[in-house]
């Protein structure tokens, strides 16, 4: 994907079960870039707390990037809804890198009711594909086709 965009690194490392968990807490600790993937959510989540990436993690300088559920996890509060294909709505405190929570892969046009209920007490960024969010410092840039839910109120940014 960031080969297509043209985007090369000179060296790139999958962190994953194979690894011992101070290999991948030093790697991720010095690594420029750091991508969390898509996958099943919560899942992901664990892994990072089991292995102690959490909090290497959260004390990363770098750019971090997710992608899907990794876009999820990277939140303040990660909210995992059934209508973005979980098994169980989940709520919990994430990584905490970005105070913004998404539902990624988000239709406008198919937007269910359990996103809307959960806009009263969440305010949450529907990610139509293609579009993404940036985060520097306090500064927070949108990009593509992207609708805030809060209070039951659907926006466009």
């Amino acid at each position: 994907m960031f080969e297509e965009a043209d985007i090369h690194f000179e060296e790139a490392y999958v962190i994953d079960g194979r690894m011992k968990k101070d290999e991948a807490q030093k790697m991720v600790a010095e690594a420029d870039v750091i991508w969390l993937s898509g996958g099943d959510t919560p899942t992901q989540f664990r892994y990072f707390q089991k292995y102690g990436l959490d909090i290497v993690i959260k004390q990363h300088n770098g750019v971090i990037i997710g992608m899907s559920a990794g876009s999820i996890n990277m939140a303040k509060t990660s909210i995992c809804t059934l209508s973005c294909g979980h098994t169980k709505q989940e709520i919990y405190n994430g990584l905490a890198c970005v105070d913004v929570s998404v539902e990624p892969h988000f239709i406008i046009n198919e937007v269910p009711d359990e996103l809307i209920d959960l806009s009263e007490k969440y305010t949450i960024y529907g990610l139509c594909d293609e579009s993404f969010i940036v985060c520097s410092g306090k500064i927070i840039e949108f990009y593509g086709e992207i609708y805030k839910l809060s209070h039951k109120i659907i926006e466009r940014v």
